[in-house]
């Protein structure tokens, strides 16, 4: 099998449009930590509402129809990673390394913050910041307003979600 390695992006057998996207250079890289991850993707989810072209569904990762829904994640494939707007393309079209990060987005818009940071590789981190069961186990199981019964609570809950992330290194 050939691989290719462009930036910290290792490439395996893929989807060619995925390559050639990274080759042309139209796609970002994506955070390595949590909370720059949720802000990079909370940009990005801003730019989709704010476009006639998108429609946010935070059921749909990247799905084609007369408008593209996209969910958080979904959003991030849009502006972030280039994906066409007339392919439907979910994060497995992308290395492992992308799709860990998108399964991340869509733990932390759900509230499931145990899930995102285990995604991304950052849950023993979390255990050293935060010793105590208790304390940790309420940093994980908080209260989650859906995007779609309250957007403003939402984004209010995801920047305090970044906050707490930042407070602790992540």
């Amino acid at each position: 099998m050939t691989v290719l390695t462009i930036g910290k992006t290792t490439f395996g057998k893929l989807d060619n449009w995925v390559k050639e996207l990274f080759l042309a250079k139209k796609v970002k890289e994506l955070p390595d930590l949590p909370s720059a991850m949720i802000q990079a993707a909370l940009v990005d989810i801003r730019k989709a509402e704010r476009s006639p072209r998108y429609k946010i569904n935070m059921v749909s990762w990247h799905e084609t129809n007369s408008v593209c829904s996209v969910c958080l994640g979904g959003a991030v494939m849009a502006f972030s990673l280039a994906a066409p707007r007339d392919r439907t393309v979910y994060p497995d079209s992308y290395p492992a390394s992308l799709w860990k990060k998108l399964h991340a987005c869509d733990y932390f818009r759900k509230g499931d913050i145990e899930e995102g940071l285990e995604s991304m590789g950052y849950l023993t981190k979390l255990i050293k910041a935060i010793p105590d069961v208790v304390v940790r186990w309420a940093f994980i199981h908080r209260d989650h307003a859906a995007y779609s019964n309250n957007p403003k609570l939402w984004y209010k809950q995801m920047h305090k979600l970044v906050r707490d992330l930042k407070a602790i290194d992540l």
